[in-house]
């Protein structure tokens, strides 16, 4: 008797008919775990909080603290001495032209000139000429050019003197006067609006009226900052940063003449 030939197809479907429950249930089983799965990652994705911006200081970078050479007279000889000197700052910072745009600032030249003014003043021409005293002028320039090339803001405000739109914190008058150095993506402020509490860092409340608009609020370690308290947003409750967009590593001393 002729047996009929079973083609590749046929072979195929007869072996999975007669496959036992217990393995087609495996093969089910097995499938659906992989779903599950699947659905569980996708949920666990989405489900999954955004990670907070956060940056760090690069470069080192070099930028002009004046757009134009500084004269300034020197003490002694009924200061008729004076200095004539171009310089660089040597910084780091989030951003390479912040410390530029700065320059372009027509308050920041105002105040870079009255603070040379003061540090050049409380020296002789000899003491300028030196190489000790020329070291130290130029530390001295560092330390009193530093807060007004690299202010304390608040959150992702423009410049020193806008108001942060979410909370309507701004700085205060006296904020020049700021001795809070830390980076602005480090640095953070706890405001409490219906509380009528601020806290810098891990420091104490501070507490406000919402009239205020050279409140000192300082941190654990006795750093400080002068904030305008008086237009602030009605119910606002968090977090806001604040701190400084760079650091002055050094000043560097492109032209320099005494007469």
């Amino acid at each position: 008797m002729a047996t009929k030939k079973e083609t590749p197809e046929e072979a195929e479907a007869e072996v999975e008919a007669n496959a036992s429950p217990k393995k087609k249930k495996l093969m089910i089983f097995g499938g659906g775990s992989a779903g599950v799965i699947a659905a569980a990652f996708i949920a666990a994705t989405l489900a999954a909080p955004s990670k907070r911006e956060y940056k760090v200081f690069e470069g080192p970078w070099v930028a002009s603290i004046s757009p134009d050479n500084i004269q300034t007279n020197l003490k002694g000889e009924n200061h008729k001495r004076f200095l004539v000197f171009a310089a660089e700052a040597y910084f780091e910072a989030y951003d390479e032209q912040y410390a530029a745009a700065r320059v372009q600032d027509p308050a920041y030249l105002s105040l870079v000139k009255d603070v040379i003014l003061q540090v050049s003043s409380r020296r002789t021409v000899d003491e300028v000429n030196s190489e000790v005293g020329k070291a130290a002028f130029r530390e001295d320039l560092r330390q009193s050019i530093d807060p007004f090339l690299f202010p304390v803001q608040i959150g992702k405000t423009s410049t020193p003197a806008d108001r942060e739109s979410e909370s309507g914190l701004k700085m205060g008058i006296s904020a020049i006067r700021s001795n809070f150095r830390t980076p602005l993506y480090d640095g953070k402020l706890y405001l409490d609006v219906p509380a009528g509490t601020v806290r810098l860092g891990r420091g104490q409340p501070t507490r406000f009226d919402g009239t205020e608009k050279d409140l000192r609020v300082e941190d654990e370690h006795g750093r400080y900052v002068f904030l305008d308290v008086s237009r602030l947003t009605d119910g606002f409750e968090g977090e806001v940063m604040i701190g400084v967009h760079g650091k002055t590593r050094e000043i560097l001393l492109t032209h320099w003449t005494t007469q």
